[in-house]
C-alpha cells in the first residue's frame, strides 16, 4: 500500500482488526472483581434509583452501600442502560470498547504529527494489541476511559499549539475539559498535565506564562476532580464504607518505594509482558538509547507521567497489572520511533513487508497471552443453577453472605447484596443473626484444602448445602 494511502487508513485498520479480536469476548459472562464492583454500582443506579452523586456498592453488609469512589458517570450510564433493557455487562464493556477506540485514534493523531506513515502504524498497532490494554477495552472498568480521554486532551492540546502559527483557545480549553474528566473517572490520571505542560513549554516557552488564558488550563482540569474526590472521601467517612481505594499514605507509599519488588514487578515482569510484547518495549527502550528525532520531547513526559502514577499508586500499582495502562501509550510512541529509526536501515521494497510483519506479530502476541483471561463460558450455568437456589431460600431483596478470600463476584452473578468475608469467620457471623440465613462459597477463590475447611465448618454449625458446584456452592441454615 502506498505511504500515502496507509497514512489515511491506517489507524481504520488497526482498529477495525482490534475490533475484531476484541468484541466476541465482550459478552463473556465471566467477570473479575474489579468488574463486579463497578456493575453492582451500576445495578443499584437501576434498581434503587440511586443517584449519581451517592452511588451505592454491592458488598455492603447492613449498610444502605454508600460510599466515595471516583465519579460513577460510566455506572451511572450503564445502569440506566440496563433500565431500558440493555444487559448492564455489555452496556459497560461496550463504553470501555469506545473509550479504547478513542485512545488509539488520538495516539495515531499524535503520531501523525511526529512519524512517518509506517512507524505510526506500528505506534498504534503497540497500543491497541498491549495486552493490558487490548483486555481492559473490553472489560467493566473504568482505567481504559480515563487513559483514553488523558490521550484525547493531549490530541486537542497538540493541535491546539501548531509549531507555526496562533494558538486554538478553542481546543485548549477543550483538551483541559477532556483532562478533567479523565480525572474525574480516575483521579491519577491527573498526571497527564505534566506532558501537556512539558508540550506547552515546548511550543510557546515564557510566553506561556504572560498569557492569562494559559493559567485557566491548569483550573479547568483540576478544579472538578479535587472537588468530586473532596467529597467522595467525605462520603467515606460519614458512611463507614472506605470500599474504595482513593489514595494511600505516604509512610505506605514510601515503604513500596524502597522495595525493589516493587520496580521489578512495573519495569520488568509487567513492561516487557503484560504492557507490551517484549520486542516493543524492547524497541522503546532502544529509542531512549538511541535518542531518536522523530520522538517528540514531550513524549519523554508522557512517559514520566507514568512513572509518577506509579509511585502515586505505589504497592497497589506494583501488584495489579491494569495500573500500567497508562505507561503503555508512551510505549507505543517510542516504539514507533525506534521503528523508524530503523526502518530506514531496511531495503525500501521491503518495509511493507517488515511493517506488516511487525503489527501481525503484535495481534498474535495479544491472542496468544490473553487467552486464559476470560475464563469458560460454561460457569455461567453454575451460577445460574446458585442464583436459582438462593432465590428459592431468600425473599426478593433479601442480603446474601458470599465465602470468599474478599471477592465480591458471586454477589454480582447472584443479583445479591450483603457481606463478603473469609471462611473463618462464617459461623461466627451466623451466631449473631436470626434464621433463615444463605451462604454462597466462592469455590474459584479457595483452595482445595480450604473448600474442605470451609465445607466441614458450616455443616457443622447448622448449614446444609442446597446448590453444589465446583465454581460456586449455596448453603443454606
Amino acid at each position: 500500500m502506498p505511504p500515502e494511502r496507509l497514512d489515511r487508513w491506517s489507524a481504520v485498520l488497526v482498529i477495525a482488526i482490534f475490533a475484531a479480536l476484541a468484541l466476541p469476548t465482550v459478552s463473556n459472562p465471566n467477570v473479575i472483581w474489579r468488574e463486579a464492583d463497578g456493575l453492582m454500582v451500576a445495578r443499584a443506579f437501576c434498581a434503587e434509583r440511586a443517584p449519581l452523586w451517592l452511588p451505592r456498592i454491592g458488598e455492603r453488609g447492613d449498610s444502605d452501600g454508600v460510599t466515595g469512589m471516583e465519579l460513577p458517570v460510566l455506572n451511572w450510564v450503564a445502569g440506566k442502560l440496563a433500565c431500558a433493557g440493555v444487559d448492564p455487562l455489555i452496556a459497560s464493556r461496550g463504553l470501555s470498547f469506545l473509550a479504547a477506540v478513542l485512545a488509539v485514534a488520538s495516539l495515531a493523531r499524535i503520531a501523525r504529527r511526529s512519524l512517518p506513515p509506517r512507524p505510526r502504524l506500528v505506534a498504534a498497532c503497540v497500543l491497541a494489541f498491549s495486552p493490558t490494554a487490548f483486555f481492559l477495552a473490553r472489560s467493566a472498568q473504568p482505567d481504559m476511559t480515563a487513559v483514553a480521554f488523558g490521550l484525547w486532551s493531549l490530541d486537542l492540546l497538540d493541535g491546539a499549539l501548531p509549531a507555526n502559527g496562533p494558538t486554538s483557545w478553542r481546543r485548549f480549553f477543550l483538551s483541559a475539559a477532556a483532562l478533567a474528566f479523565g480525572a474525574l473517572v480516575k483521579l491519577p490520571i491527573a498526571v497527564y498535565g505534566l506532558p501537556a505542560a512539558a508540550l506547552v513549554w515546548e511550543r510557546r516557552g515564557a510566553a506561556a506564562a504572560r498569557e492569562w488564558r494559559s493559567w485557566l488550563y491548569p483550573v479547568v482540569a483540576l478544579a472538578p476532580p479535587l472537588a468530586w474526590y473532596a467529597w467522595a472521601l467525605e462520603l467515606q467517612r460519614s458512611s463507614g464504607n472506605a470500599y474504595y481505594h482513593l489514595g494511600a499514605p505516604l509512610p505506605e507509599l514510601v515503604k513500596s518505594w524502597i522495595d525493589p519488588s516493587f520496580y521489578y514487578r512495573i519495569y520488568v515482569s509487567h513492561l516487557f509482558d503484560l504492557y507490551a510484547m517484549p520486542a516493543a518495549s524492547g524497541a522503546a527502550v532502544l529509542a531512549i538509547i538511541l535518542r531518536c528525532k522523530a520522538a517528540q520531547r514531550w513524549w519523554y513526559a508522557l512517559l514520566a507521567s507514568a512513572a509518577l502514577f506509579f509511585f502515586l499508586g505505589g504497592e497497589v500499582a506494583a501488584w495489579h497489572g491494569y495500573y500500567g495502562l497508562v505507561i503503555v501509550p508512551p510505549v507505543a510512541l517510542l516504539a514507533g520511533a525506534a521503528y523508524g529509526h530503523l526502518e530506514r536501515r531496511v531495503p525500501p521494497r521491503a518495509t511493507a513487508a517488515a511493517c506488516a510483519a511487525c503489527c501481525l506479530a503484535l495481534a498474535g502476541w495479544v491472542l496468544f497471552r490473553t487467552r486464559t483471561w476470560y475464563g469458560p463460558r460454561e460457569l455461567a450455568g453454575q451460577y445460574q443453577v446458585a442464583k436459582a437456589a438462593a432465590d428459592r431460600a431468600l425473599a426478593k431483596g433479601a442480603r446474601l453472605a458470599v465465602v470468599s478470600d474478599g471477592d465480591p463476584k458471586v454477589l454480582w452473578y447472584l443479583d445479591r447484596t450483603g457481606w463478603v468475608f473469609g471462611w473463618e469467620a462464617a459461623c461466627g457471623w451466623a451466631g449473631e443473626r436470626a434464621a433463615p440465613l444463605v451462604l454462597a462459597v466462592d469455590a474459584t477463590r479457595l483452595q482445595p484444602p480450604e473448600q474442605a475447611a470451609a465445607a466441614g465448618a458450616l455443616a457443622g454449625c447448622g448449614f446444609q448445602q442446597i446448590s453444589a458446584g465446583s465454581a460456586v456452592q449455596v448453603w443454606q441454615r
